[in-house]
């Protein structure tokens, strides 16, 4: 009786083995964001793996991630591991994969793995899932003119720049108006030197500067290189 109960115990035991590899060793059906997309937009297609299934980066010369089209089939194909021993240690976690946007219609989307076990030679598909991609908004088309509309758009277009023309030419002759008013009242304004001669002997004197009387305008700089005044009038002494 006490054999028959070990063996039962141990075929159990044994069952149980056998069955968390296989219950940790699972690739779930693909989901998507958005889960309905329309054809102008991009899909994110995430996939949650168990244990002993798992997706890895490649290492230098080892298969890259590809994703291919074909009508009405999305694969992707990305290296990684298919193991069904009892020694997995790999977390369950999702990874996620960019689809571009795709044309609406209905897609079977394949998830497939090439095995590091068996040196990246065996491809397995490990997963599947339909997908429905709607038509998204159509681009606007931008209504063409007729001959009539473009003639009329071309008149509006030159009245307006010739009134804007005139407009602008107004204000040119106002400003150049104004400027010419403001030259006349600064040159009609009577304009004063006023000069401070030193007392050393050799210093020109008062008399020297406003004589003779009709003093040009050339006058003074004979005096002094570059002493000038513009058509002198008159002189005053400021001290005796």
């Amino acid at each position: 009786m006490q054999t028959f109960i070990v063996r039962c115990l141990s075929m159990v035991a044994l069952l149980l083995a056998l069955a968390v590899p296989a219950a940790q060793a699972f690739v779930d059906p693909p989901t998507f964001v958005p889960v309905a997309p329309n054809s102008a937009q991009p899909i994110t297609v995430s996939v949650r793996r168990g244990v002993c299934h798992g997706f890895i980066a490649p290492g230098p010369g080892e298969p890259t991630l590809r994703i291919e089209h074909s009508p009405g089939i999305v694969d992707i194909i990305t290296p990684g591991v298919i193991a069904f021993d009892g020694f997995c240690i790999w977390p369950i976690a999702t990874a996620t994969f960019a689809v571009n946007a795709l044309p609406s219609g209905d897609y079977q989307v394949r998830i497939w793995i090439i095995d590091a076990s068996f040196n990246f030679l065996q491809t397995t598909l490990v997963a599947t899932s339909p997908l429905t991609v709607t038509q998204g908004p159509l681009p606007q088309a931008i209504p063409s003119l007729g001959g009539g509309a473009k003639i009329l758009l071309s008149l509006t277009i030159f009245f307006a720049a010739w009134r804007f023309y005139l407009a602008r030419r107004r204000a040119l002759l106002l400003v150049a108006a104004l400027l010419g008013s403001a030259t006349a009242s600064a040159q009609s304004a009577e304009k004063a030197l006023l000069v401070l001669l030193a007392a050393g002997p050799n210093a020109p004197t008062p008399v020297m500067l406003v004589e003779p009387v009709s003093f040009s305008s050339g006058y003074l700089s004979a005096l002094s290189s570059g002493f000038t005044a513009e058509d002198p009038i008159r002189a005053f002494y400021l001290l005796q």
